[in-house]
């Protein structure tokens, strides 16, 4: 929506013309190849569909899955060709027997243990031609019958085990059957086994690929539409962050300037995936993103375990080994209780296999789902849980996923090697006076002697450059009191931040994802009027991206205001205001910018505003004071509320 118009007497005065333009967007500098095979572009395959096909040639016995319940036993597992013999044959029974349309809708409706059988049928979906809508709550009958209803799906995918409790549970509760939704059971479909001269059935993908469906802060449903395309560019960008990780063993950084024998970029070619450890829901989300999409575009092996298996002192440490991890995907409550399990008693999680020493050498990156950093909890992860297991990287591991759960779970920052920052036309140097220094000057610090860990910043076994000052992740200790006017006071960044962070009262510590995703403009904008805001300001985080999805389903208004808003600026001297290109996704985050890097506050319903009035030489005035809810929450604060100090 626009701001109200302002007359000529109304105009901001001209320090409130000081704009933090959108961030323009980096490239990823290289053409992305198949993890398995450098001389197979991605490029060349239009769907994920295609890509299932070519693992299924091309690495046929490699295992896909491996299913751990929540002792860390292992109840499933499934090797490519198999994967896809069964998703063609949901497919074919879909094409044959369901008299669907090309883009009807088919929901699907699995536990989170059924991981394979799940990816089957979302596979499954995508060679039949129809769009997939995962359901994840079968027990939330309301909301089961409003999504059948408003994406009009005729068919439902299930298990035999989930069928017989879904009408148990009916019955228990009296309750009437869905209508006109026939029910299949996936499980007992089998596999599809073509003559040997029958080709695959040519793949006639619509635009949509699934639904992905998520309560607003309001409550309200809400669906969120993902398409072939937008799932193919997000797989290139997260492919290509990967591909460029550093190695555990030379400590070198990726050169972005790796050319092949005919001068084209290219990314590293490992001749491996990548075997990601995860224990989020792979239904929805980024669980779903890297759980299932990720792991087919780019041939690697998932190992998904029940959440409760991290509980366990010693188990997540001993998965991580056993199966070689590369990647894992997590959450901070699952870490936290790891690594704190670790130090309450570090020897149940050392003796946890008799004759297998935990090591974590093989982990390049761990993912934290989050929408706020926990820099503070990250030196623990690092210093007392990652490098005692023997990662040499352990600073350079902890990745935190700036990733949007409403809106289908894309990541939009997080901390990456593929350069091209200083294309973004923002400030990549904080200017701090003398006391205290740059982000590009903490790596110069001599390491810190002795067991004790200096910062996530900088430090490293190798000589630090200007360059690999950009990939740290970043903190500063921004000013309390001008936070509550929505103003950013840096007040230390980097190594000082964190040495500052406990004996500087007044302060709050925030932690930095990394650079915006490659191909994303990024802008900060005020929620209240929609113009783009300063640059030393607190703003809704908006962007737009090709890894986005376009909007809601069947919600075109709330798709206009959310997925299409159009920030807004003031010229000098015209009391109009004009719009700023181009169209963005309104994230409803609150943060800023700082060195080209985001920093996220919380969520825009999380802040409470307080008016406060006053009379100064006998006028009445008035203003707002802004208070982020995980900033209150602390003993000492709590304290301070409760003696009207604040």
């Amino acid at each position: 929506m626009a701001p109200p118009m302002l007359t000529t007497s109304d105009l901001p005065p001209p320090a409130a013309l000081e704009y933090q333009m959108p961030l323009e967007p980096r490239d990823v500098p290289f053409a992305v190849y198949d993890p398995h095979d450098g001389n197979t572009p991605m490029s060349k395959f239009d769907n994920i569909a295609a890509v299932l096909r070519h693992r299924s040639k091309a690495m046929a016995k490699a295992p896909a899955y491996w299913v751990l319940d929540g002792k860390g036993k292992e109840i499933a597992s499934i090797t490519w060709d198999k994967l896809t013999s069964r998703a063609e044959k949901v497919a074919q029974v879909i094409r044959d027997k369901s008299s669907l349309y090309r883009g009807d809708r088919v929901a699907l409706i699995y536990r989170d243990t059924e991981i394979i059988d799940f990816a089957i049928a979302l596979l499954g979906c995508f060679i039949a031609g129809v769009v997939a809508v995962p359901i994840n709550d079968l027990e939330d009958y309301a909301k089961l019958n409003v999504i059948l209803t408003s994406t009009q799906a005729h068919l439902a995918l299930t298990t035999d085990y989930n069928l017989k409790a879904f009408q148990r549970d009916i019955t228990t509760q009296k309750l009437n059957w869905p209508r006109g939704v026939e029910w299949w059971k996936t499980n007992e479909f089998g596999s599809w086994h073509p003559k040997k001269k029958e080709d695959m059935p040519p793949l006639t993908v619509p635009d949509l690929a699934y639904i992905e469906f998520s309560r607003a802060p309001t409550g309200d449903l809400r669906g969120v539409v993902m398409s072939h395309r937008t799932i193919m560019h997000q797989m290139a960008c997260l492919s290509a962050i990967i591909s460029t990780v550093p190695s555990n063993t030379t400590g070198d950084t990726f050169s972005s300037g790796l050319r092949d024998k005919n001068g084209r970029l290219m990314a590293r070619s490992s001749n491996r995936g990548e075997i990601l450890l995860s224990y989020l829901d792979p239904r929805q989300g980024i669980g779903m993103i890297l759980g299932v999409l990720l792991t087919v575009y780019g041939g690697h092996t998932t190992v998904w375990m029940e959440n409760k298996a991290v509980e366990t002192p010693g188990l997540y440490a001993f998965l991580i080994t056993k199966y070689s991890a590369t990647l894992m995907l997590a959450d901070y409550p699952g870490l936290k209780r790891a690594a704190y399990n670790y130090q309450q008693d570090p020897m149940t999680t050392r003796n946890f296999k008799k004759g297998i020493e935990p090591n974590f050498q093989h982990v390049k990156l761990c993912l934290i789902d989050t929408l706020t950093v926990d820099s503070e909890f990250h030196e623990v992860l690092a210093d007392r849980w990652l490098r005692p297991m023997r990662n040499p990287r352990a600073r350079e591991l902890v990745a935190p996923m700036l990733c949007l759960p409403e809106h289908g779970g894309m990541v939009i920052s997080m901390r990456d090697w593929l350069g091209g920052e200083e294309r973004m036309g923002c400030p990549l140097k904080l200017d701090m006076g003398s006391d205290t220094e740059s982000i590009e000057k903490v790596g110069e610090k001599e390491k810190p002697s002795g067991p004790g860990f200096g910062s996530l910043i900088g430090g490293g076994s190798t000589t630090p450059t200007e360059q690999q000052g950009r990939t740290e992740l970043s903190e500063v200790l921004l000013d309390r009191e001008a936070l509550k006017t929505n103003e950013v006071v840096v007040v230390a960044i980097g190594e000082e931040a964190r040495k500052k962070a406990s004996s500087e009262p007044g302060t709050v510590r925030v932690g930095a994802f990394g650079f915006p995703i490659p191909d994303a403009t990024l802008a900060v904008v005020d929620p209240e009027t929609g113009l783009l805001a300063s640059p030393h300001s607190v703003g809704e985080i908006w962007v737009d991206s090709p890894s986005l999805s376009g909007g809601f389903w069947a919600l075109p208004k709330h798709t206009e205001q959310i997925f299409h808003a159009r920030p807004y600026k003031f010229e000098q001297g015209d009391p109009t205001p004009m719009m700023v290109e181009p169209e963005f996704l309104r994230t409803g985050l609150l943060g800023t910018v700082i060195e080209g890097k985001l920093f996220v506050l919380g969520l825009y319903e999380d802040r409470l505003r307080q008016k406060v009035e006053w009379v100064e030489h006998g006028h009445e005035i008035a203003e707002h004071r802004y208070f982020f809810v995980q900033h209150i929450i602390s003993a000492k604060s709590l304290e301070k509320w409760a003696q009207g100090d604040w």
